[in-house]
């Protein structure tokens, strides 16, 4: 039930306001019609019209923690910002390699490094994106062993834009 209940947030009031604006219906929100919109995505999502729903709210939680790990970072706290920034970025990997790649299985990840090979090698991305996240998963293992002069806030503030870019990219609806 809950996991309907965020859809319905999430994804189904978009498709109210698509409604609306294409039939050029008023703000005014009618019981019936809300229920009849309701009703039929749930039947889409049930026939697996809808698409994957556990991808769209994957990059929703993502994007949350990224917001986050932005406050900490523009409040000076560039470490836990860097650690935070790092497991959404490995967390969204997996969650491309669940939903793209089901032959690889993300379970067996121990790190990073790992994902972002077999997702190469997969052409999920070219080469220069895969030394991105190579050199960036170096950041965030330093910030989260303690090794917080290796690193600059500025170079957190670039990994937190890259990671945004990246999810925002590869989670499209």
């Amino acid at each position: 039930m809950a996991l309907f209940t965020h859809l319905r947030a999430t994804v189904y009031i978009e498709l109210l306001n698509e409604y609306k604006n294409d039939y050029k219906i008023s703000d005014r929100v009618y019981p019936g019609s809300l229920k009849g919109i309701l009703e039929s995505a749930k039947r889409e999502y049930e026939f697996g019209l809808i698409p994957n729903i556990k991808f769209i709210i994957s990059a929703d939680t993502l994007s949350d923690m990224l917001e986050q790990a932005e406050y900490l970072l523009n409040n000076e706290f560039k470490d836990p910002a860097c650690v935070i920034i790092g497991g959404v970025l490995e967390q969204a990997l997996k969650t491309i390699v669940e939903n793209k790649y089901p032959t690889l299985s993300a379970n067996k990840y121990i790190g990073l490094g790992k994902i972002n090979e077999d997702l190469y090698k997969a052409l999920e991305y070219d080469k220069v994106t895969y030394k991105f996240i190579d050199s960036y998963s170096s950041i965030r293992n330093s910030a989260a062993h303690g090794k917080y002069d290796e690193y600059n806030a500025d170079q957190v503030k670039e990994f937190l834009n890259f990671t945004k870019r990246l999810i925002s990219e590869k989670f499209k609806v």
